[in-house]
């Protein structure tokens, strides 16, 4: 393949990554996207094209996935259309920075780590986006495997463990394809191996492991939802009007129940 159409092709690659969440639900999805990414970045000729393949990649996965956004700066915060959709490609070209980042990073230390830096640098980048300017977590590819087979790993790693395997999935898928080309050493073929099979027998032990258990008690639970419209939720003048209508609307529950939930943002 040209590898001027790889940016164009990877915008698009990126883009079925929201194919993994609810209500899609393809979980399966991000490990051949995040194992085209590394098969681009191994063509790449520098670090800074890596970089743009990177770019790419997390302008599509964003540019699709947090589209809402607009939404809510533009009908809720009453900005002109140009100026949202002016913010909307800034935060977009902000997230992609962090794939830039990770993939850059593979390309720099391929000598010395092979392909198996993709899956720290992936983890570090997206540990920095959680982070950063408090974070924007978003999209963090660890909740596309919900229903997938690995969540029952996720009482043992976590959220960014989900990631780390996954990415470490899409390393595997590519030194797979680089056996059929016969460019992969017999020591890299049996790491490859070693890791597939700790990762299988990972998933089986968590799977068969309970997690939970019976507290054998019961709690009585509100959900109180005052329905105040985003129009006006936020104006200063309304601050007061909400408190009162949620405390009016809780103190019934006071004393018979154990936990009354409010919405998120429920106070302004």
């Amino acid at each position: 393949m040209d590898k001027r159409f790889y940016p164009i092709g990877l915008i698009a690659i990126g883009m079925l990554n929201t194919l993994a969440f609810a209500p899609f639900k393809n979980w399966w999805i991000p490990f051949f996207t995040l194992a085209l990414l590394l098969f681009a970045v191994t063509k790449a000729p520098s670090a800074k094209k890596a970089a743009v393949y990177g770019l790419s990649y997390g302008l599509g996965w964003f540019g699709a996935g947090v589209s809402w956004v607009h939404v809510a700066i533009a009908d809720f915060g009453g900005l002109p259309l140009i100026a949202s959709l002016f913010l909307m490609a800034l935060l977009v070209t902000y997230l992609a920075l962090f794939p830039a980042l990770a993939a850059a990073l593979t390309f720099k230390s391929i000598q010395k780590l092979g392909l198996w830096g993709f899956a720290l640098f992936w983890l570090l980048a997206e540990t920095a986006r959680a982070k950063f300017l408090t974070g924007f977590p978003w999209l963090s590819l660890g909740y596309s495997q919900i229903e997938g087979p690995l969540h029952s790993m996720a009482p043992i790693v976590g959220e960014f463990g989900l990631q780390a395997v996954t990415a470490l999935l899409a390393v595997c898928l590519v030194q797979l394809v680089l056996v059929f080309k016969n460019s992969l050493s017999k020591s890299q073929l049996a790491l490859t191996t070693s890791i597939l099979l700790f990762i299988i027998g990972l998933t089986t032990f968590s799977h068969n492991m309970s997690w939970t258990s019976d507290l054998k008690r019961t709690a009585r639970i509100a959900l109180v939802q005052g329905n105040i419209e985003q129009s006006i939720k936020w104006q200063p003048e309304n601050e007061l009007p909400t408190m009162e209508k949620y405390l009016t609307m809780s103190t019934g529950f006071f004393e018979k129940h154990d936990l009354i939930i409010w919405p998120e943002a429920a106070v302004s």
